[in-house]
């Protein structure tokens, strides 16, 4: 059998101008206790639900906190000898 990637991130089309949506892939765990989600991609981001649809709208509320948190504590490191750049990379 085999196995899944899902160490991937997709950026998505959408109507939007505003901003970009991307895709996380996400493992979720149901158990006698509710859901378990967690982020591969990004270490130590996951979350938890009553309900299948709880938790994943509660792993998307995560991934976004996780995602403003980088950006925040790299803007920190920057100086006038530092700068924030972005590249596009194709895959």
């Amino acid at each position: 059998m085999k196995r899944k990637k899902i160490n991937k991130v997709r950026e998505t089309q959408t109507e939007y101008q505003t901003h970009r949506v991307m895709e996380y892939p996400v493992i979720i765990h149901h158990s006698k206790y509710g859901y378990d989600v967690e982020c591969p991609v990004l270490q130590g981001c996951c979350s938890q639900g009553d309900t299948f649809e709880e938790a994943t709208e509660n792993i998307k509320d995560a991934i976004k906190t996780y995602l403003k948190t980088v950006e925040e504590l790299n803007k920190r490191k920057l100086n006038k000898n530092r700068r924030l750049e972005y590249v596009k990379v194709g895959v």
